[in-house]
């Protein structure tokens, strides 16, 4: 699978948009797998473990997702305008947005 990006996230358009970081967690649980993360159901990018990636998203609600070999996960999300994030992925299906 694709380490890197796939598609583009959805286009901040807002004056002042959130700024999101999304890091996969370096367990070794899947850790050969590519962890693919998705934004509202669009692949968005491929992470392998530890690696990070970080866009800008509009204020509101989103949902995020992940697959890693056969486990998807997913999560509602809803991000405050002009705040930053950092939203940890991990394999036990842990997606946590952390506001910085």
């Amino acid at each position: 699978t694709k380490v890197g990006q796939l598609n583009p996230p959805p286009s901040a358009t807002s004056a002042r948009p959130s700024k999101i970081t999304v890091y996969r967690d370096p367990s070794i649980v899947g850790s050969p797998a590519t962890m693919i993360f998705n934004i509202d159901d669009v692949e968005t990018y491929g992470l392998k473990q530890g690696q990070s990636y970080s866009f800008r998203l509009d204020p509101g609600e989103y949902v995020l997702s992940f697959f890693l070999g056969l486990n998807e996960c997913r999560q509602v999300v809803w991000f405050e305008k002009g705040k930053d994030y950092r939203v940890e992925l991990s394999p036990s299906c842990n997606i946590a947005p952390t506001e910085l």
